[in-house]
Order: structure tokens, then sequence, then C-alpha cells
């Protein structure tokens, strides 16, 4: 599937909006340049993250002015359940599911001292020192990978997934994964090695850490990569606004997902980073949602085959779909008709013109009366 990233649209949450602010502990901290402090911490829910605190702090992410598309929502997960149903820091939605990298596995001690560097669900944060979103009370949460002597936990790399269940995507038109995503742009680079503190630049940009998102029409058989944090959307901005973007501000992504139409779809928030203490940040992610847009014009209706065939008052339609949706030329849904029985159309009402049959079956072809 070609990828096809609408853009970050728009900022969600600044730390300086915060108002509150909860306790952290400093369990690791280095000089990484004159008045810049590196700080490993660890909130009072057991989060672990960490941040640059010093004359020149990160001065935030800025705000976009892409627009988003608009479109009915037929699917929406806000991880909200943990408030209810959660009991601990491995909680996950039941309908939704995890794969785990060798290492990372939580035992129940581990979690029981809130200690799991595998996807959990959990309250979203204060917006000063980790994430706050704005879509309800909880989100979805992924640590660093980070070393532990008492439970022998060491900073191995991490390939870490959340997956969705099954999204119906039957319906004709365009489709859209919509969400909110907070990570920091900045630690998704070696910046241990690759930084220049005194020019505030980076060398190469090694890419140690990374979001991806993965979907699936095969019940999770077989997976297609669609976007990557880094080469998607990182890889466009400039060192500065790298070092801006911190882990503290929730952005909203979109990506095309229309090649989908037509099928049932599952999708992953893959979190993947290099193995090292120092390397990659936590990331957290929230609001997801599958948009449906219908067409708006001829041209938004895709795939159609190319032969226009010409019809009178009725016609029948030879194929193994259920059903058929009919657009005139301005885009506009003129009828719809289940084919499970009959699959003769009647267009005696049609004016003379090009329409567009849009089929269950995700194809379509134009005909002309």
């Amino acid at each position: 599937m070609k990828k096809n990233l609408l853009s970050l649209i728009a900022l969600v949450s600044l730390g300086a909006s915060a108002s509150a602010t909860e306790q952290v502990e400093v369990i690791a901290s280095r000089q990484v340049a004159d008045g810049v402090t590196q700080q490993v911490v660890r909130n009072e829910k057991g989060q672990q993250y960490k941040r640059f605190v010093g004359v020149n702090a990160p001065q935030g992410a800025q705000q976009s002015n892409d627009n988003p598309v608009v479109g009915d929502t037929v699917f929406y997960e806000s991880f909200e359940g943990f408030a209810t149903e959660g009991k601990d820091l491995n909680w996950i939605p039941s309908t939704w599911s995890k794969k785990i990298a060798p290492g990372n596995e939580p035992t129940a001690e581990m979690i029981s001292h809130n200690i799991n560097n595998s996807w959990y669900c959990y309250y979203t944060g204060d917006g000063q020192f980790t994430p706050k979103s704005n879509d309800g009370e909880c989100d979805a949460y992924i640590h660093y990978g980070y070393k532990n002597a008492q439970y022998n936990l060491e900073p191995v790399a991490q390939d870490e997934w959340l997956i969705s269940p099954v999204v119906n995507m039957n319906a004709s038109g365009e489709y859209y994964l919509d969400f909110l995503l907070a990570a920091s742009y900045f630690d998704c680079y070696d910046v241990n090695n690759d930084w220049d503190w005194n020019k505030m630049q980076f060398n190469k940009r090694v890419v140690v850490n990374t979001m991806k998102v993965m979907t699936s029409t095969d019940e999770g058989k077989t997976w297609n990569e669609v976007f990557d944090l880094a080469k998607d959307v990182i890889a466009n901005r400039t060192d500065r606004e790298c070092y801006d973007t911190e882990f503290t501000s929730y952005l909203r992504y979109q990506i095309n997902v229309s090649e989908l139409a037509g099928k049932n779809a599952k999708f992953a928030f893959r979190y993947v980073r290099d193995e090292g203490e120092w390397m990659g940040n936590s990331m957290a992610v929230d609001a997801v949602k599958v948009l449906h847009k219908e067409p708006t014009s001829i041209n938004d209706v895709k795939d159609v085959a190319p032969v226009v065939t010409k019809i009178g008052n009725t016609f029948t339609v030879n194929t193994n779909a259920q059903s058929v949706a009919v657009y005139n030329i301005a885009g506009q849904k003129i009828a719809e008709k289940s084919l499970a029985a009959d699959k003769a159309i009647d267009a005696s009402e049609w004016a003379n013109g090009i329409y567009i049959l849009r089929l269950s079956n995700g194809t379509a072809v134009k005909v002309a009366k």
C-alpha cells in the first residue's frame, strides 16, 4: 500500500498549559552541555521517561495550520475503559491485543511495582511532565526500555505492537486513520552520539526510535506498513523543530487508508526502539479513529473501470458483490441496492448521463444512459 500521510494536523496539548504538576522522582541524571541536563524521571504512576532541563530546554511544538479531513466515525477507541475495568499497569481493552518483543514480557511482580516495558493503558498525564490528552482521562502508553537491576530488566531492543480489533471498511468512499500521538521527535534520533550541543544540530540523524502504523486484512497473518513517524514526519522537520517537539505534546495525525475500502482491516501501533539505556523515549497514543468520507465528486470515486457500458432502463450487474451504490457525475449517491437476491437494476428514472456503480467487493464500473 502506498503511504499517504495527510500530515500532522494540530497541536492538542502544550506543557505550558498544564494546570497541575505531578510529583516526579529523578532516578538518573547527566549533563549533556553547559547549562543543560538530561534526566530520567519516574512519576507517581510509575511511568518513566526522559526530559531536558536548563537554559536550553526545548520550547515546545508549534501549531500546525493543516486542516483535518472530516468524515463519519466508523471506529473509535479512547482507552477510557481503564478507569472502570483496569486493575494494573498491563491493562488494554479486551478487543485489542499486543505483541511483545523477547525480554520485555512483564511479570506479575514487575506490574505490581509499576514496571512494564510493553503497551498498557492508564490515566493521561498532567501536560507538564507527561502528555495530557484532551480525549478523556486515559490513554495508551509505552515505556522506552530501561535497566532495573532488581528485576533483571535490561534496556533490550523493543518492537512492541498494540493491535486493534477488526474494523469494517466495506462502504465506498475514502477512509482515514486519525489518532493522537505524543512523541519526542528529538529522541527518535541518536542524541547521545549524533547531536552537536554547541551548534544545536544533528550530524547524521541516526534513527533509534520510531512509531509505525501497520495494517492487516487477513486477521493479522500479514502486515503492511502505512506510516513511519521518523521517515514520514520527523525527517521533514528542521533540527530545531525536532529539538523543540517534546514528549509532553500530543499531536494529531491522519493517514489516508482508502486502499482498504471494501475490506475488513486491523491496525497496529508499532513502537520500535534500538537497544541501549539512553536510546529513544516513551510515547503515548489516544483517540484512535477510522473516518469514512463519501465521494464528493466523480473524481473521488477511485478504481473505476475505464470502459463505459451503455445501459437502458433496466440492466443486470454480473458480479459476486452483495450490494451496489450508484453515484451521479457530481458524486452524489442516487441509489443503493442489495444484489443478494436480484442483480437487476432499474434505471428508468435516471436522467441521461454518466454514472458510477460502486460495488461492495471494492470495484467500480462506469455506465452511460
